[in-house]
């Protein structure tokens, strides 16, 4: 099993500029023992988180490893000034802040699987477009009964993957990626030679849709998505 989807460096930026939220939990790693272990789930948006876990996966999360430092005085009050207008700061002396000093950065993807990235490759990867509205187009997306027997056909005709139902994982520039259920074949019936691997074997697996043309905003995967579907429409009612 593999993810799909951008590089990792990007679906880490991804994830960082969408502001996810999600719950840590730290527990004794072995009893009697200082050492402690942390564990990072998603929790926004709920029907994402899940959908993830119906299929054995978890929604991808990043967690940040670092050292963190309690400011100085004359440093908060530079803070609070670019934080709030001047006329509603709260007194430096009131507040306490501190910095952090990342020492690395770990990405977790879908199936569990752990990438360790230097602070340069994430700020050196390209934000993708549409990273800020990312947890807002899955939940609309998950919400959208219509689009997602769209992709159950789409995962039908243009892959080669009869799945009983369908939804959008995750969304980027590139393309779609599409969480489905695949169904059992029929005994005697056999796929097309273009169909993936994992479409002969029963369970949730990835499928990722290519764009035909990068999407820039929201108003540009909508209008892709608009097209998708009247394309299905025209092979269903035979005019494509």
């Amino acid at each position: 099993m593999r993810e799909t989807g951008l590089p990792v460096a990007e679906r880490c930026k991804t994830i960082l500029a969408g502001n996810w939220r999600g719950q840590t939990t730290t527990v004794p790693a072995e009893p009697g023992k200082g050492n402690e272990e942390g564990g990072l789930g998603a929790t926004d948006p709920p029907a994402l988180v899940q959908l993830a876990q119906l299929s054995g996966r978890m929604p991808a999360r990043v967690s940040l490893l670092g050292k963190l430092e309690q400011l100085p005085r004359s440093e908060v009050e530079h803070v609070l000034q670019h934080a709030h207008p001047a006329a509603d700061a709260p007194a430096a002396g009131d507040v306490l802040a501190y910095a952090m000093q990342t020492m690395e950065i770990r990405y977790v993807d879908t199936l569990g699987g752990r990438h360790a990235l230097g602070m340069g490759d994430v700020l050196g990867a390209v934000l993708d477009p549409l990273a800020v509205e990312q947890v807002a187009l899955l939940a609309d997306g998950l919400q959208d009964g219509a689009l997602q027997a769209s992709l159950t056909l789409v995962c039908a005709a243009h892959l080669a993957a009869p799945v009983s139902r369908a939804a959008v994982f995750q969304v980027d520039r590139r393309g779609l990626t599409i969480l489905g259920e695949q169904v059992a074949l029929r005994p005697g019936v056999d796929l097309p030679p273009n169909a993936p691997k994992l479409a002969r074997v029963p369970g949730w697996h990835e499928y990722r849709l290519e764009f035909m043309r990068e999407v820039r905003s929201r108003k540009d995967l909508d209008r892709q998505l608009a097209d998708m579907r009247q394309e299905l429409d025209e092979v269903l009612s035979g005019k494509g």
